[in-house]
Order: structure tokens, then sequence, then C-alpha cells
């Protein structure tokens, strides 16, 4: 009953924690951090726009890795709220 489907729900949100993480390690990676560092140092140098087709790529390698990293604190925080939700629920049995 009630018991049964609580216990698969807890299954499942344990489920979402463990490939939330999965991802974040993807998306929140040291590579991809140092990337990011690099790119807003050449974006930040003189003659970046010198080659403007050039500039523009570097400026959309930037703006996917700064939203990959916003994606990640998102899951960070979704994760963090059903670790919460997992707590209640057992502590409900």
């Amino acid at each position: 009953g009630v018991a049964l489907e609580l216990e698969a729900q807890i299954r499942r949100y344990e489920d979402l924690v463990e490939r939330s993480e999965a991802l974040r390690g993807f998306f929140d990676s040291p590579r991809a951090s140092e990337e990011l560092t690099r790119l807003e140092a050449r974006a930040s140098a003189a003659d970046f726009w010198k080659e403007p087709s050039q500039a523009q790529d570097v400026l959309r390698r930037q703006r996917r890795l700064q939203e990959e990293r916003e994606l990640s604190e998102s899951l960070r925080q979704k994760v963090s709220d059903l670790e919460v939700l997992l707590d209640w629920a057992r502590q409900g049995e």
C-alpha cells in the first residue's frame, strides 16, 4: 500500500540524486573551469576583436561554458532539495 509507494518514491529520488551528481561532474569539471578562465583572459585582450570571426567563436564557447556552470549550480540546488525531501520521507517511516 502506502508504505510500498513511499519506498518506491524514495528509491526514485535516490536514483535522481545519483544521476544528478554524475551530470554535475560532467558539466562542472576542472577542465571546463580552466577553459572558461582562459577564454575570459582572451576576451579581455586588447587585440581580441582583430579577428571578428574568432572573437565570436570565443564568446560563443564562453557563453556555453557559463550556461553549463549555471546548470550545474541549479542541479546542485535541486539535489540538495531532494535530499531534504528524502530525509523527511525516511523520518516519516
